[in-house]
């Protein structure tokens, strides 16, 4: 179970499927610029700030085959966070808004986890919203309906109570040693199949550190 990146920096994961993540280097074409401010595209990673990408499995289960629709709703999904997914903020529901503690680091078209420490430690998923746009400590949220909870909570349990920032939308996850899933500035990462198949788990996560 291991991480790789190109350049030979290695570093482990602690879930049990393989997946093989890879900083490739950019492919424009365009003459260097010796201005010591700007990222040339053959650096692998063409980010302006040192951020640590996370990737974690969001719905547990196996990859996607490609073809089958009647399965690909219950194929494994994941996620991903500049930021190793530490931004999270207090919040309080109210129909399709937000009232959140510490709006810094949020804006229109970010994707928000809603969730509670009651599900984070049973292992469960949280329900992914777009934001529609913020004023001050208001969040809209793009739904017309108040969203609820992924899984039956106990009675009495508040929800949500913690909104935590990722990169976008829950992704599928489908298996192949040749395509590569880019998520942001400069960065890609390839989940491989295996014998017998993989089984994802909610939770389980790779760091990607910028080579």
């Amino acid at each position: 179970m291991m991480l790789k990146i190109i350049d030979g920096q290695i570093g482990k994961t602690n879930g049990n499927p393989k997946i093989e993540a890879c900083l490739k280097r950019g492919k424009a074409d365009r003459k260097k610029d010796t201005d010591p401010c700007i990222t040339l595209p053959e650096a692998s990673f063409r980010g302006t700030e040192n951020q640590l990408y996370r990737v974690e499995i969001h719905k547990g289960g196996i990859a996607w085959d490609g073809k089958n629709e009647n399965n690909k709703d219950k194929a494994a999904t994941f996620k991903w966070s500049r930021d190793n997914g530490c931004v999270v903020t207090g919040i309080k529901l109210s129909g399709t808004e937000l009232t959140v503690d510490n709006p810094r680091g949020l804006s229109a078209g970010q994707w928000l986890e809603l969730t509670n420490d009651g599900q984070e430690l049973r292992g469960e998923v949280g329900t992914l919203v777009k934001i529609k746009k913020i004023d001050c400590d208001i969040v809209s949220l793009d739904l017309a309906n108040a969203p609820t909870p992924k899984a039956i909570l106990p009675v009495g349990e508040d929800w949500p109570t913690k909104a935590r920032l990722w990169g976008k939308n829950e992704i599928l996850i489908i298996e192949n040693d040749k395509d590569w899933i880019t998520l942001a500035d400069g960065v890609q990462i390839q989940f491989q199949p295996s014998a017998p198949e993989n089984q994802y788990r909610t939770g389980d996560y790779w760091l990607i550190p910028p080579a």
